[in-house]
């Protein structure tokens, strides 16, 4: 499966085979390639909690106004971002060249130190950046997704632990579908979503090989 076929074929499932369980080598394998996910400066912002616990399931079920994908789905993973981690920066540059890395450091500590407004616009484009990859990966892995926003922030840190230095950035429910999911509702066409130079310019019209 291409990266293009995952995109296409990829779809929000609702109903979850409760009897699908995911193991800790495919939970391994699908973060091994959400790990390359980009992020600004590398500072890889996210953190993820793959929730398997049946308990801890149908209290993020509770949690999400009762959405039953939650407590069927093989995995609840919370995807978390830190706010400050200009911080320890240096933590993921492992092989970078220490003189450049101090430079790096400094231009990182100014940029996001004392600018809470910026932390947090930071920490949810890397997080949401992570879990469109945890989907494609899940998706070409063969497996099926729910992205959620719907949910009690208050009642999952506390069911999770996340820190108060990390916001959730969504809640991503994989497993195996219960059944075929609905078409897709549609998409608008690209000329209606891509203008040419600046947002009044002129739609990007697709044509054939053969006009």
């Amino acid at each position: 499966m291409t990266v293009l076929d995952a995109m296409i074929e990829r779809r929000s499932i609702s109903l979850f085979d409760p009897d699908v369980s995911l193991s800790d080598d495919e939970l391994n394998a699908l973060f091994q390639a959400v790990s390359h996910t980009p992020s600004s400066f590398n500072l890889q912002h996210w953190r993820f909690i793959a929730v398997r616990d049946k308990t801890m399931k149908s209290e993020l079920k509770t949690a999400a106004y009762n959405q039953r994908q939650l407590e069927d789905c093989s995995a609840v993973i919370v995807v978390t971002a830190g706010l400050h981690v200009h911080e320890y920066a240096k933590d993921g540059w492992k092989v970078m060249d220490p003189a450049i890395a101090d430079r790096l450091e400094s231009m990182v500590v100014r940029l996001y130190k004392d600018n809470p407004e910026l932390q947090r616009d930071e920490a949810i484009r890397s997080g949401s950046l992570a879990a469109m990859a945890l989907m494609l990966v899940a998706t070409e892995m063969g497996l099926d997704t729910s992205p959620m926003i719907g949910y009690d922030v208050d009642a999952v840190t506390r069911i999770t632990g996340v820190p108060e230095d990390h916001v959730i950035v969504m809640l991503v429910c994989v497993g195996k579908a219960l059944k075929d999911p609905r078409p897709s509702s549609g998409r608008f066409d690209v000329s209606e979503i891509v203008r040419l130079e600046t947002f009044e310019g002129p739609a990007l019209v697709t044509t054939s090989a053969s006009e």
